[in-house]
């Protein structure tokens, strides 16, 4: 969609600049954005709990902080690993207590964790979707413990494979639950980060904000508003889709079975594949591979908490690579298994 890419930011650069600054967003973007995720979530979303941020490493500050005003909040977070590290690092900026979630879980009943943060609809790097029983289970415990769930949601690690499940916002009508995600990453990395929060969260954001001088410019936030308003990031983000879930196919016949000890994680959702080695031989892969021009990720870099003993491996991500180049990755990942094995 360069055409339409090329118009939203044109149209942008046209308006001229406002007397006075949005903290939250502008009021059009996020009306824009409460209603593109009505049309491809299902989610009911009113503006007011909108909020446009600089990136996901700080909507997840703001909210970790405004979250940790609340008069009981003892601070103490539980993140879903494996993970990317913006959450982690986010929280420990806001000074919480953080522990380890792992993937598929809810907070054992001795957790004191006042806020469990999970990646419901694609956990990256394994592309695992959390199921609805256990959905009921985290909206039970925060009824429960009085606790928050962050669920966060990206473009790309939410695209893939089969119907849609209910969003945790939608199980709880947005009590005590808040969406951390983005738009457009698929288009344009990273995206446009966005926040919804429940309504006793949104004034506490708001100071925070005013606050901070990190913002998303007005430009782009016009350019966005025309893309999500033209229907411009739906379409780009069904055609992604697809496209991944042929990439997963291809890597899946390519690579499953892999020789012992090495085995493959290829989930429903997402643009990653993870290979679990042995610790030894994921590093001896990851050097050679870089030798060939190959960039993988070790997958110990997913478990930032107490990473004492995380399971060995690499994580191949294929989003952004050409057809040729996913083929000759996954070739050489085989050619070299075979032969350290």
């Amino acid at each position: 969609p360069l055409a339409a890419w090329r118009a939203a930011w044109r149209e942008a650069s046209y308006q001229p600049p406002l007397e006075k600054t949005a903290p939250l967003g502008l009021p059009a973007l996020r009306e824009a954005i409460a209603a593109h995720l009505r049309r491809t979530r299902g989610i009911a979303v009113d503006t007011d709990q909108v909020i446009v941020a600089a990136g996901l490493r700080q909507a997840c500050w703001l909210l970790f902080e405004a979250i940790g005003q609340t008069p009981t909040n003892n601070r103490r977070i539980a993140i879903e690993q494996p993970a990317p590290a913006y959450p982690v690092l986010a929280a420990r900026q806001a000074g919480w207590t953080v522990t380890a979630l792992p993937e598929n879980t809810i907070p054992e009943p001795t957790d004191t964790a006042d806020v469990a943060v999970v990646f419901a609809e694609g956990n990256h790097p394994l592309g695992t979707v959390l199921p609805l029983h256990r959905r009921h289970a985290l909206v039970d415990w925060a009824t429960r413990t009085g606790g928050y769930l962050v669920d966060i949601s990206t473009e790309q690690a939410t695209s893939g494979d089969g119907l849609p499940l209910p969003a945790l916002l939608s199980l709880t009508g947005g009590q005590q639950v808040a969406m951390a995600g983005t738009i457009g990453d698929s288009l344009a990395p990273p995206g446009l980060a966005y926040l919804v929060v429940p309504p006793e969260i949104a004034p506490r954001i708001t100071n925070l904000i005013n606050d901070d001088d990190t913002r998303v410019a007005r430009t782009t936030q016009t350019a966005y508003t025309r893309l999500l308003r033209d229907g411009v990031l739906a379409h780009r983000a069904t055609r992604i889709s697809r496209l991944f879930t042929e990439r997963r196919a291809q890597i899946r016949a390519a690579l499953d079975p892999l020789p012992p000890p090495a085995r493959v994680i290829i989930g429903p959702r997402g643009s990653t594949a993870t290979l679990l080695l042995p610790q030894q031989l994921a590093a001896a892969m990851t050097a050679q591979l870089a030798t060939l021009g190959i960039a993988v990720t070790p997958l110990t870099n997913y478990y930032r908490i107490n990473p004492t003993n995380p399971p060995g491996g690499i994580v191949l991500a294929f989003g952004h690579l050409a057809d040729e180049e996913l083929h000759c990755g996954v070739t050489a990942i085989r050619a070299i298994l075979a032969g350290l094995g």
